[in-house]
């Protein structure tokens, strides 16, 4: 693994350090967290290549809404620290969120085998919380 990606990772967790819940916990209503936990951070989401995105409506995700990193990676490491269902398919785009316009924050959680952190964002992203509106590219 990259260094880099791992150094990102343990700043995050000093950052967030005892709002952090173990990889097994579910995020659920009581797992609600403050984005004042990010003290001013974004949240990067990575984005499935080839899904066509209008990012004007907001962003909803799957089911159950969708999952958000305050860590910047690499494509590489994004796929190693967070564990993405379809790990070969590279992540090379991204969006940053802004998580104190975002309606329901919970978390943040290590990722189970990935040791990475995430949020899930159950109610989605509305259009004014996703920076720039657009996607930018992750290498």
């Amino acid at each position: 693994m990259g260094t880099c990606g791992f150094l990102a990772t343990q700043i995050d967790l000093f950052m967030l350090d005892d709002r952090v819940f173990p990889e097994w916990e579910r995020l659920d209503a009581h797992s609600k967290a403050d984005a004042s936990c990010l003290n001013g951070r974004l949240l990067v989401h990575y984005l499935v290549p080839g899904t066509p995105h209008d990012f004007r409506e907001g962003f909803a995700g799957g089911d159950g809404g969708l999952w958000a990193t305050p860590t910047p990676y690499s494509s590489v490491d994004a796929a190693r620290y967070l564990r993405f269902p379809c790990p070969r398919v590279v992540r090379t785009h991204a969006i940053l969120i802004d998580p104190t316009k975002v309606p329901e924050l919970r978390g943040p959680k290590r990722v189970q085998r990935g040791g990475g952190l995430e949020f899930l964002l159950p109610q989605g992203v509305p259009a004014d919380a996703i920076l720039d509106q657009m996607e930018m590219e992750v290498r």
